[in-house]
């Protein structure tokens, strides 16, 4: 009997053997894989072609970058390219796109009379071609390429063909063959594209009624959007039914209108470009998968051997041989030492002098047999499983050719669509939800038609082609349900573009067409307008009618739940489910596969290791108790911390109370939004990644988040500000209404912002009175610098009203009079660099968190309502009516939420607490991020400073009555790559949804010339989202520092966290993550005290 048996050596279950084999407790356990094919790597298939180079005929790259388990893994192994986009054989580019004429053929999609001349020309050339061939044998009595005839046969045949070519003038007919598209169909193909990026983003499809299908969703956006363009209807519904065509090969059904619209949006996109290739194919990674593997059986065998080398007690039972020899006695003894997995026997040999002293000592072991499952990793191929019987305390498994493996735990990696075919019995049956959910999932039938050419053709080839099918009568739908070459919506060069190959994808349920290669051949010279030679070699994969795969990826199918993939990767009794279609966010991927892999591996070593850590038996516990009746149990339902905001306070409060000894606490997280950060929240625009929130690390070494970062290898290298896509530079200057600044008012900005910095210093200016504004002690110190400068008078306030703008986006406050003097001065900083971007944005620093706390419970949408304080617990009401009661409570929501009232406290929070509340600043701040196409870019990158006139109000009235003259300056977002400007708008409940488009206006003003349209634009809504109301906090005129202290204080057992508690850090996400600490502090002190 082995320990694990796995069905299926593809990644999901090669991962899921690595992970067991890591595990401490499964080191020497017997893992036995079983696999239908005569390979490992399952829909991970690379191919070599006659050239030497690699296509992929299964899985071909890795999606995304951070976060991908698949993209980490590799990196480590050294499979992936850096400089991969640099590099012309792997970097993606523009293709052309050509029209393709109606239908008049009721067989295929090639017009009858376009694909009649093509085949005759086709006949007469392999005509040429025979007669030449029969003339080299009648000569030389060789046949083609033999010996060294093949140059000859080149050579001759390249002669027939040349008059071949002169002698038969024949030209496609124009009015037949492909038409490039005019520069208005690609403009509308642009702004196309643009627009569908937006119908498909994650965030604005938003949640869906199970039953609304992808394909009916995407329509009524297309229909929206129509109404809004100039273009001409039929041309925008072509480029509509393109765009649906390529989404259909992503998804993997050729038909939108059974794709669950609410799947599609859940399922999480990772960080990064989203095609990344490997150099040596996927299979590298299965290689490198198998490697781990083995090494790690290697290393339990080293570690056995070493063991028998070094340990005593393998001699408790063994018989001693003593021989003298010349005053010397030499000890020898020897046993056989016998498991379950291994016979050896072990000699040791000792030389004594005649006083007793050891001369020399030698021991050696010799391996006499072992058991492969062990020691080694044992993949049995072309072992297609057929039963699978499950008893109390094992699983039976039949075999095709009727072997039976016995096993104490079976994990089944096998497509959906070999679990649809029901090859696989499972007695007894599959729970009736878990066959529902393998039925109703959907699973996409996408094969690949691969044309490799020569040398010659390739050249012409080489960028590859976007094929637009003119919209049908009954639309894309049945157009590409009827005929698969319908389908067909580019030819993609392969990467690496060395192999001379193009790429069409073919989304057919059921395609069994075997002539498919000279049909997307005649496709590829109809779209072309022109003759193409034949391809040197072809490839049709067969992912759909292979019954060991029987499909290619997985789907959602409209009207199916997302609770399905819960039901797909639930265990049954001794048996696992993984596999890509088994994972909630990254199904149809192989990071998911993967994943799915470590998750089922995890699964099993929990059966086969019961005895538990005494956090996860008090979790088990917990959640036994809440089964219980209330209020039979209610004392015993009690959590000992309940976190309240899943911001960087609340997981930072997390990660230190697990971290201390003792403290495996029942803890759970109640996060009012529908994911974790708070405030820090990373999207990905057009490939890129985009800041929303917090932004930059503010200092290097001694800034906790820092630290966290460069010990999670999350910063970028150390050269990082000479690199062009992240280094800061001076921003041209400019006037609003779009004048270039003099040289003049340029050295007076330039003196103004080394003056400005020393405005503020602490040891210039002291400490200041509680009721000194920022803006008063501003204009004091600007009114003493300026009298010692020659500089024209308004030239030079126009220079500080722009610093002050500035410095408003910074504080938060629109309005430096209501900033605290002394607030500002006091706060420290001194860690170095102020704005030290992070490559993969501020969400990786939140996923790094909440992996130092794997197991932490979440509870996301919980909007807690009320805190009603008691002498031994606290209770919590959510808006959703729930109720909870934990020992203590920690508070990490935003100061702007205290402020609104949002939640009750019961008692009353103290007096000091609530004045501390309502008088703390709290900042709105927002951000206009603009993106553009690569031309308009060049002309952007380097961003722009606005200089504003000085109003006759001056600075304070301007920016208060109109947002606009918040803006000083549009950046360039870090990386350039993402090609965004940013525009920070400092405001009190702003709300102008138009504001992109005046953003727009400001940007041409600015640069005084006309700028086109951006391709996406981002408004954030923090100050009006009642999450957050507002983006960082600043002591008020006013207020005393003391603040902080009442801000923090507990009260009872309620203790409070976040940025705007932290009297020296206050405004920052170290501060935040410094706040977390401190409570968790608190509360382990508040837990160990007696009750």
């Amino acid at each position: 009997m082995v320990d694990v048996a796995i069905i299926g050596a593809g990644i999901s279950g090669i991962s899921c053997a690595r992970h067991l084999r890591a595990s401490d407790g499964m080191q020497r356990r017997r893992i036995k894989v079983l696999e239908a094919t005569s390979r490992p790597g399952g829909r991970a298939k690379t191919h070599v072609l006659h050239n030497g180079s690699t296509i992929e005929l299964g899985a071909a790259w890795v999606h995304g970058e951070r976060g991908n388990a698949i993209y980490d893994f590799a990196m480590r192994r050294g499979l992936l390219r850096e400089d991969w986009m640099s590099d012309p054989e792997w970097r993606w580019e523009d293709r052309p796109m050509r029209h393709l004429p109606k239908v008049s053929s009721a067989q295929n999609g090639i017009p009858a009379e376009a694909e009649k001349e093509t085949a005759a020309r086709h006949t007469a050339k392999q005509s040429v071609l025979h007669r030449a061939h029969r003339a080299i044998a009648e000569v030389t009595g060789a046949t083609c390429g033999q010996g060294g005839l093949s140059g000859l046969w080149n050579a001759i045949a390249a002669d027939a063909m040349r008059t071949f070519v002169s002698d038969h003038s024949w030209q496609p007919p124009r009015k037949l063959l492909g038409v490039e598209a005019s520069p208005a169909e690609k403009q509308a193909f642009e702004e196309m594209e643009n627009a569908f990026d937006r119908f498909t983003d994650k965030e604005a499809l938003g949640k869906q009624a199970d039953e609304v299908s992808l394909g009916a969703l995407l329509d009524e956006k297309f229909q929206e959007w129509a109404q809004h363009t100039e273009h001409d209807p039929t041309t925008l519904q072509t480029m509509f039914e393109f765009k649906k065509r390529e989404l259909s090969s992503d998804v993997g059904s050729p038909d939108l209108y059974t794709v669950s619209a609410n799947g599609f949006a859940s399922a999480d996109d990772v960080l990064g470009h989203n095609c990344i290739p490997l150099p040596l194919g996927y299979s590298s990674i299965v290689r490198a998968l198998l490697e781990d593997v083995r090494a790690l059986g290697i290393h339990t065998y080293e570690s056995i051997v070493n063991r028998l080398l070094t340990d005593s007690h393998v001699w408790h039972d063994s018989m001693m041989e003593v021989t003298i020899r010349d005053g010397r006695a030499e000890i020898s003894r020897e046993r056989t030492v016998k498991s379950e997995f291994l016979d050896a026997s072990v000699k040791e040999v000792r030389v004594r002098s005649q006083d007793g002293q050891d001369i020399s000592s030698s021991r050696e072991v010799t391996i006499k047999s072992w058991d492969s499952c062990v020691l080694d990793f044992d993949i049995q191929y072309d072992a297609v499983v057929t039963e699978v019987t499950s008893h109390d305390d094992h699983v039976r498994i039949t075999l095709e050719n009727g072997d039976k493996l016995l096993a104490r735990t079976v994990v089944v990696t096998v497509s959906v669509g070999v679990l649809k075919s029901g090859q696989i019995r499972f007695k007894p049956e599959l729970p009736q939800e878990k066959q529902e959910a393998i039925q109703r999932m959907g699973f996409g039938h996408v094969e690949k038609c691969i044309l490799t050419f020569d040398n010659d053709t390739w050249e012409t080839l080489k960028h590859g082609v976007h094929c637009l099918w003119p919209p049908e009568r009954d639309g894309y739908r049945n157009a590409v349900l009827n005929d698969w070459e319908r389908r067909i919506f580019a030819l993609y060069p392969n990467q690496p573009r060395s192999s001379r190959s193009l790429v069409a994808w073919i989304v057919a349920d059921g395609f069994s067409s075997t002539s498919a290669p000279e049909k997307v051949m005649n496709l590829l010279r109809c779209c072309l307008g022109r003759d193409v030679p034949d391809p040197v070699e072809t490839n049709l994969t067969n992912w759909g009618r292979d019954r060991r795969f029987l499909g290619s990826w997985s789907y959602l199918s409209a009207g199916q739940s997302l609770d399905a993939f819960g039901a797909l990767g639930k265990p049954f009794g001794r048996v696992f489910f993984g596999g890509e279609h088994t994972h909630p966010k990254y199904f149809g991927t192989a990071h998911g596969a993967y994943e799915s892999g470590a998750r089922c591996a995890q699964e099993v070593i929990d059966m086969l290791f019961p005895i538990q850590s005494v956090h996860q038996c008090t979790q088990k516990f917990q959640k036994w108790i809440d089964k219980l009746p209330s209020p039979l149990c209610k004392r015993r339902k009690m959590l000992d911390v309940v976190i309240v905001g899943a911001g960087i306070s609340g997981i930072s409060c997390a990660k230190h109370i697990r971290a201390s000894n003792g403290m495996q606490r029942l803890i759970k997280v109640l996060e009012a939004t529908d994911r974790p950060g708070g405030r820090a929240k990373t999207v990905v625009q057009d490939g890129s990644i985009v800041d929303l929130g917090t932004t930059w690390i503010h200092g290097g070494p001694g800034n906790v988040i820092y630290d966290f970062a460069t010990e999670k290898g999350l910063m970028l290298d150390k050269d990082w500000m000479s690199d062009p896509n992240w280094q800061w530079e001076v921003l041209p200057l400019r006037h609003s209404h779009g004048l270039e600044a003099s040289p003049t008012e340029k050295q007076a900005f330039d003196e103004m912002e080394k003056a400005f910095d020393g405005f503020t210093e602490k040891e210039a200016v002291g400490d200041q009175a509680d009721e000194k504004s920022l803006g008063a002690l501003l204009d004091e110190e600007f009114q003493k610098w300026a009298q010692q400068k020659e500089h024209d008078a308004a030239m030079m306030q126009t220079m500080f009203e722009f610093k002050k703008r500035e410095m408003s986006s910074g504080v938060g406050s629109p309005d430096l009079y209501t900033a605290s003097a002394n607030g500002f001065v006091q706060a420290e900083d001194g860690f170095g660099h102020d704005c030290i971007p992070l490559p993969h944005g501020y969400s990786s620093i939140v996923r790094a968190l909440l992996e130092e706390v794997p197991d932490l419970d979440i509870q996301y949408d919980a909007a807690v309502k009320e805190v009603t304080s008691h002498d031994n617990h606290v209770e919590i009401t959510l808006e959703n009516g729930d109720k909870l009661q934990a020992r203590t409570v920690v508070f990490t929501v935003s100061v702007g939420v205290l402020k609104s009232g949002q939640i009750r406290f019961k008692p009353e929070l103290p007096q000091e607490k609530q004045e501390a509340i309502q008088r703390m600043g709290f900042g709105h701040v927002e951000k206009c991020i603009l993106t553009f196409d690569n031309d308009t870019w060049e002309t952007l990158k380097h961003g722009v400073h606005c200089l504003w006139p000085p109003e006759r109000d001056g600075y304070r009235n301007a920016v208060l009555n109109d947002w606009e003259q918040s803006i000083v300056a549009f950046y360039a977002n870090q990386p350039r790559s993402s090609r965004s400007l940013v525009a920070w708008i400092v405001a009190d409940g702003f709300a102008d949804t138009s504001a992109p488009k005046k953003v727009m206006n400001l940007l041409r003003r600015c640069l005084g010339c006309d700028v086109p349209d951006p391709i996406s634009t981002i408004l954030t809504n923090w100050g009006r989202d009642r999450r957050f109301l507002g983006s960082w906090s600043y002591l008020c005129a006013g207020q005393a520092l003391d603040a902080f202290g009442a801000l923090n204080k507990p009260f009872g057992r309620v203790f409070f966290g976040g940025e705007h508690t932290h009297p020296k850090y206050f405004g920052t996400a170290h501060g935040a993550y410094e706040s977390g600490a401190r409570c968790a502090q608190e509360v382990i002190d508040a837990l160990s005290r007696p009750s």
